[in-house]
């Protein structure tokens, strides 16, 4: 994991994420996903497939964490 790379436990990485930014792990982590997918090249690309390119094993989860954290949906 990386957090043991740089030498630090996982609750002092939650822990900075909190003081730094302000987010939970979880949060941070759905964000850094969300810009993925926001990042991948939108040549056809399907909704499914930005899913699990990000890592989401259910489309129905990316699709309802979108919705419910911006509102909405991903460009299909």
């Amino acid at each position: 994991m990386l957090a043991e790379e740089a030498g630090l436990s996982e609750r002092m990485v939650a822990r900075l994420l909190k003081a730094e930014a302000d987010l939970s792990f979880g949060a941070w982590r759905q964000q850094v996903r969300f810009q993925s997918a926001q990042d991948l090249p939108s040549g056809g690309q399907s909704v499914s497939e930005a899913a699990f390119a990000v890592g989401y094993q259910a489309v129905s989860s990316f699709i309802d964490t979108k919705k419910n954290s911006v509102g909405r949906r991903h460009k299909q």
